[in-house]
């Protein structure tokens, strides 16, 4: 390899020969009438979905944060955090990520 030779070689003749049909976008668009009451069934629904999901959230960091407790009785890991042990807040920090992950795909509707 010379000095001055490009690492990564673009073909110019490809460059601004694809093109996108407007049709193509317009068969996607809905030109349906929205009502106020399917607006207000839509927020109901988004607000039910919420809730079930603060309260699952709310529920498993508890039951998780027990069952994490009373695996590890050796270890009295909020005294360590309060002691400012930052490798156990880590740990704890993952499995409440965790749990946030599996909840939020077990919620998703």
């Amino acid at each position: 390899m010379r000095l001055n030779e490009p690492l990564v070689t673009i073909d110019r003749s490809r460059i601004g020969r694809t093109q996108f049909s407007l049709e193509f976008f317009k068969s996607g668009l809905q030109t349906e009438p929205v009502s106020m009451n399917g607006i207000f069934t839509a927020y109901l629904i988004t607000f039910g979905w919420a809730l079930v999901g603060s309260i699952s959230m709310g529920l498993g960091i508890i039951i998780t944060l027990k069952m994490f407790d009373l695996s590890t009785k050796d270890v009295d890991e909020w005294s360590l955090v309060k002691e400012g042990n930052i490798p156990i807040a880590i740990i704890l920090a993952s499995v409440i990520i965790s749990l946030g992950l599996v909840v939020s795909s077990a919620v998703h509707p």
